[in-house]
Order: C-alpha cells, then structure tokens, then sequence
C-alpha cells in the first residue's frame, strides 16, 4: 500500500516536502535504528528514479550513536532523503547525482543533526534540487555543494558556537540561505555564475561571513541580531 511520509523542515522560510513511498516508479528504504551504539556504518544507495530514503514511523530516517559512518548515495532524478541523528562525532555523506553524466534534477535531501563534532558533506548535481540542514550544538562542521545546474536553493541552520558552513553553488539563479544562532560561528557562500542570490542571518557575536559572488545580477543581504551587550563584532568579507 502506499504511504505518506511527510519530512517537515524547522527552517523557518524552508518549505515542507511530502513524499508518497512506495510509488510505481521508486523504491523506498525505510531506517530506523531502535539501539543507540557507538560505531555504527550505514551506507544506502539508490539508482534510479523518484527513489526515498526516510523512516517507517516520523518521516525521518534515523541513525543515532556516537562515532559513527552513514553514506547515502541517489542517482537520478526526483529523489528525496530524511535522515535524522542525535550523536556526536560522526561523518555523514549524503550525495544526489548521476552514475555516468547527464541531467539530474528536483532532487531533496533534509538532514538534521542534534550533537557536538559532527561533519556532513553533502553534494547535488544540475538542476532544482533542494538541500535543507539543520545542526544543534557545536564544533559542527558541513560543506554543502550545489554544482552545475539552475534554481538550486538551500537552507542551513546552526545553533551552537564554533560551528563552520561552506556552501557552494554554480550555474544560474540558484538560493542560499544561511541562519546563525549563536557565537564563534564561520559561515562561507561560494556563488560563481549569474543571477544567484544569498540571504545570512546572524545572531549572536563574533560571528564570521565571507560571501563570493562573481557573475552578474547577484543579489546578498546580511541581517544581524546582537545578544552580547557589550557589542558583537561581526566580521563580512564579500569578494566580487
């Protein structure tokens, strides 16, 4: 039978992505880790398309435990990953791309993360794919690259100090926005191509933003909340 899982973003401005799974054109893996141990390795992968990786009960695939391995790896078109941990120091790994060139497109993926030392690398090829990450606590890391390919968007989240985002895209029209809560954080927007445009918001102090834009018709615009009273120090670095 088929049924609804519906991945519901805390971003604020993101959208909200359902996902109908099984369906007659996609698979469907369905994760739920029940113990929570150190260690874990968990690779998935899917060929094809209007594939979904999420959970059995929450809409979210959910891989908990500390020190732990999880690849994720989609290709073709329309697929769409939920994948949900509360841990520390694990690397996740979380690609939507094509096995051997071409177009790829409307792919998804949501993940979140509630825990210290973690580090996410996530990539997205061609064309409308959306990417929305949301970290809690701190020295988190992630590098989240949409390449080659027109209206991209992405959401990133962090609450925590010490945290550090690298988020690149190219091609054309594509989105970034990039939500800071908290001290110490880095945040880094990479946009090379025309039409791209990039919205940070930072709260908290000591924050650091470096935003480079090199095509024409960019748009950027920084928003920030000071919490110390003493005064923040924010320090933007735009290169164009």
């Amino acid at each position: 039978t088929d049924t609804t899982y519906t991945i519901t973003t805390t971003l604020g401005t993101a959208p909200t992505y359902s996902r109908t799974a099984p369906n007659t054109s996609g698979n469907s893996i369905y994760v739920k880790q029940v113990y929570a141990g150190s260690n874990t390795s968990v690779t998935l992968e899917q060929d094809g398309n209007n594939n979904a990786i999420t959970g059995t009960d929450s809409g979210w695939a959910t891989v908990d435990g500390n020190n732990s391995v999880i690849s994720v790896k989609q290709f073709g078109t329309g697929n769409i990953t939920g994948l949900k941990m509360n841990a520390w120091g694990n690397n996740i790994d979380i690609r939507q791309r094509t096995a051997a060139g071409g177009d790829v497109s409307n792919n998804i993926f949501n993940f979140e993360s509630a825990g210290n030392g973690n580090s996410l690398v996530g990539k997205q090829e061609t064309n409308t794919n959306t990417a929305s990450v949301k970290l809690t606590w701190d020295i988190n890391s992630v590098t989240l690259t949409q390449k080659g390919g027109t209206g991209n968007t992405s959401y990133i989240t962090v609450n925590g100090y010490w945290n550090t985002v690298t988020n690149t895209q190219n091609g054309s029209d594509n989105f970034s926005l990039v939500n800071i809560a908290g001290d110490n954080n880095t945040a880094t927007v990479n946009q090379t191509g025309n039409g791209h445009s990039t919205f940070l918001n930072l709260i908290g102090n000591k924050n650091t933003v470096s935003v480079t834009q090199t095509g024409t018709g960019d748009t950027y615009s920084l928003q920030q909340t000071c919490t110390n009273p003493a005064g923040c120090s924010v320090s933007v670095v735009r290169n164009k």
